[in-house]
């Protein structure tokens, strides 16, 4: 009588078990997301010939990975690289402000993303700004929104606001198309 139960337990639990499996559908969709961005970075604190502080705007390449967990996660790394040597403004503590100067300077960020519904996706991450005369440690946050153009192919508008730690920041608006695979 108790083995009858128990193989009745058990038929009962492995029925439950494919049926439970049957109702959540596994969704299978692209997991892997490379977009190639094209942008302009303004820098509030930039610095023009004559030493005078200047809003300045320069151009930015971009090029992200993406990995997604599920619809709504993502964790990626984006990178980014101005194309001009600029000067910027650092604030420094009793004293007047420094100027620096990067060389062409390359960012590797850190991402993690939530997609809310289709198309708007808020992101944040944390990284590095690379160029020949300083490393610059920088927290990135921003936005996106992409129209699809064709199966596993995007089209995005982004925003995004860098702030190198104590030293300037900056705000990119890019244009850019993702392939999903």
């Amino acid at each position: 009588m108790i083995k009858a139960f128990r193989l009745s337990l058990l038929l009962f639990f492995v029925t439950v078990s494919f049926e439970m499996n049957a109702q959540n559908e596994i969704v299978d969709f692209p997991r892997n997301r490379l977009a190639l961005v094209m942008g302009n970075a303004h820098l509030p604190s930039g610095v023009d010939a004559n030493g005078e502080k200047v809003w300045k705007v320069l151009p930015s390449w971009g090029l992200d990975y993406d990995y997604r967990i599920d619809e709504k996660w993502a964790i990626g790394i984006h990178t980014d690289m101005f194309i001009e040597t600029f000067e910027v403004t650092r604030e420094v503590d009793n004293g007047p402000d420094e100027i620096i100067e990067r060389s062409s300077p390359f960012s590797a960020v850190f991402t993690g993303s939530r997609k809310f519904g289709e198309h708007f996706t808020l992101m944040a991450g944390y990284g590095q700004e690379f160029s020949k005369e300083e490393t610059l440690s920088l927290l990135r946050i921003g936005a996106e929104y992409g129209w699809e153009i064709g199966e596993n192919w995007e089209l995005g508008l982004s925003l995004m606001f860098d702030d190198k730690f104590d030293t300037y920041t900056s705000w990119t608006f890019g244009v850019g198309v993702s392939k999903f695979f």
